[in-house]
């Protein structure tokens, strides 16, 4: 599945700093915003101050579970449709995990 859907359009993934979600795209075209310190944060921040990994973890996930969910809802026309019932669970189990940071 391709994780690089959302509206960054980058994959989401957990920074450097603990407590930050960032992405391999930019993320936004205002200067001086901080969102394209990518040196001190590992890439574009998407966001930052969060308290708890799990927290992190799932707002890393949610370009994956969108996708997921378009894809189940047949709203994505690159994929072929429509998914078995066993390849929508696959896709759903995939999508949990990323949030519980299991992938």
């Amino acid at each position: 599945m391709n994780t690089k859907t959302g509206l960054t359009g980058g994959a989401w993934r957990i920074g450097k700093p603990a407590g930050t979600v960032v992405s391999d795209k930019k993320v936004s075209t205002q200067a001086d915003t901080g969102h394209d310190d990518i040196d001190y944060y590992g890439g574009y921040l998407i966001a930052e101050s969060i308290a708890r990994k799990e927290d992190a973890k799932l707002i890393a996930a949610a370009p994956s579970m969108l996708e997921t969910l378009q894809i189940i809802n047949g709203d994505i026309d690159r994929y072929p449709n429509p998914y078995t019932a066993l390849e929508k669970k696959k896709l759903i189990e995939q999508a949990i995990n990323r949030a519980l940071g299991e992938e």
